[in-house]
């Protein structure tokens, strides 16, 4: 995933603390307060630390996130990817430690991790998961089953 600049964030989006609504029964982000009639959002916002660094940018389509999603250290350094469809992680996730080495990969579908492997700072895998539970199969079957049918 090609990581966005803070110029081109800080030019094309809208800063969420300053301009952008939580909905109150759902994570769905509106563009006013729901008293104003807001609705749900669309575009790239963002959020800055205290220092003016940012804290993350995210792709918004309908009030949900869509698209990339990336979070950073307080540093300036990325410290997370995730690829979003409906709010959910879709796709690669990955994490890194400040110092720039790689913690985590994994992938999802409808928010389910199917597999990741995590490593220290050093290289060494220190935890992994290999497949989905068969609860979480099932999950995903449903879920794929609605996507390709939306009146199920």
């Amino acid at each position: 995933m090609d990581v966005l600049s803070k110029k081109y964030v800080l030019e094309h989006g809208i800063n969420f603390d300053e301009e952008l609504w939580f909905t109150s029964s759902s994570d769905e982000v509106l563009d006013k307060p729901e008293e104003k009639n807001g609705k749900p959002f669309t575009g790239l916002a963002y959020e800055l630390y205290d220092n003016g660094t940012l804290a993350y940018y995210c792709y918004y389509r309908d009030g949900f996130k869509e698209g990339n999603y990336v979070k950073f250290y307080q540093s300036g350094k990325v410290k997370t990817t995730d690829y979003m469809i409906k709010g959910q992680t879709r796709g690669i996730r990955k994490k890194w430690y400040e110092c720039e080495v790689l913690k985590y990969e994994g992938e999802f579908k409808f928010g389910i991790c199917l597999h990741y492997t995590e490593w220290d700072k050093h290289g060494d895998v220190i935890s992994k998961k290999v497949a989905p539970t068969k609860e979480e199969l099932a999950f995903i079957n449903r879920c794929s089953k609605r996507e390709d049918n939306p009146l199920i």
